[in-house]
């Protein structure tokens, strides 16, 4: 038997693709119901729910968790929901985002930084991903 996997070298594109495939399948099984594999095991009858159905109940899920504001200087703020962080710097030339939570949860962040003042959204700078539950 031999194992030359150890010896192949990989690929910064495979090792992303699979680093996402391994989040987003954890990410997943942190949405689906403890029960559901108690439930199938025991041979109860479970209604599986629709691919929209699913989607509705993460996106709710999402929305679910509350947004927090913190003034952290006069023209720095940071919001912490559903995702992470936020940081907002609001200059006269407009509003610099580091981070953006998850997409669900755009509209609400959105109207809180339009809260802010009535500078334009300027830049934003996404340090890292976040699964995104839509299409």
């Amino acid at each position: 038997m031999k194992f030359n996997f150890l010896q192949k070298q990989t690929s910064r594109r495979e090792m992303l693709r699979d680093s996402a495939t391994l989040a987003g399948s954890a990410f997943l099984a942190h949405f689906l119901p403890a029960t559901l594999p108690r439930a199938s095991a025991a041979g109860y009858a479970q209604q599986a729910l629709s691919p929209a159905e699913l989607l509705a109940s993460m996106r709710a899920k999402f929305n679910a968790v509350p947004m927090e504001t913190q003034k952290l200087a006069d023209n720095v703020t940071m919001f912490d929901g559903p995702g992470g962080a936020v940081v907002v710097l609001n200059g006269p030339d407009g509003k610099f985002v580091v981070d953006t939570f998850v997409a669900p949860a755009w509209p609400r962040l959105k109207e809180a930084l339009d809260g802010l003042g009535n500078a334009p959204l300027k830049y934003v700078i996404d340090t890292h991903w976040h699964f995104r539950p839509y299409r």
